[in-house]
């Protein structure tokens, strides 16, 4: 099994911790300051986008 398989990027985020609005406003400067290529194989926490 290849353990070593390529990703564009997960975004993490707790479940029912935040409101839509706000999942959609930290998504939304998460992909305004970070590029497609940034993104790839990483794994990024909604909580850091506040």
């Amino acid at each position: 099994m290849d353990l070593e398989r390529a990703h564009a990027g997960i975004i993490v985020a707790p479940q029912q911790q935040y409101s839509v609005g706000e999942e959609l406003r930290r998504i939304m400067r998460l992909i305004s300051r970070c590029t497609a290529e940034h993104m790839q194989n990483r794994l990024e926490f909604l909580s850091s986008w506040a």
